[in-house]
């Protein structure tokens, strides 16, 4: 059997997996980055941003809890940017690890906007 997923976010890329496994032969496309959308442009970058934006309100808070903080407490936009896609990247790289580990990959193809699995 022969599928063709589109999408390589959460849903796409456990389903290459799955079909893999039971034996089909499995091409993920992906236009951009696997991880899709929710890990490169939604859901993963907003909650390090907002992770960062939660540290600071905290910060501001800390005199409550008995904690003097002496100067100013600045943001740092380029600092958290770098964060964020350090944060993407090392889930990116854990997912294609993932695939590469669980599907024993042996003919691992990325092209310019897929990636072929063979059947286990």
């Amino acid at each position: 059997m022969k599928i063709t997923i589109i999408g390589g976010g959460p849903g796409g890329y456990e389903a290459a997996i799955y079909a893999a496994k039971k034996g089909a032969e499995v091409v993920l496309v992906e236009k951009d980055r696997i991880g899709g959308t929710c890990l490169n442009r939604g859901c993963i970058p907003t909650k390090a941003f907002l992770a960062s934006y939660d540290t600071l309100e905290t910060v501001k808070k800390a005199e409550s809890f008995g904690i003097k903080i002496f100067g100013a407490v600045e943001v740092d936009y380029p600092a958290i940017l770098a964060r964020k896609n350090k944060v993407m990247g090392s889930l990116v790289r854990g997912i294609e690890f993932l695939l590469k580990k669980t599907l024993n990959l042996k003919g691992w193809e990325k092209h310019r906007h897929s990636v072929t699995f063979p059947a286990l």
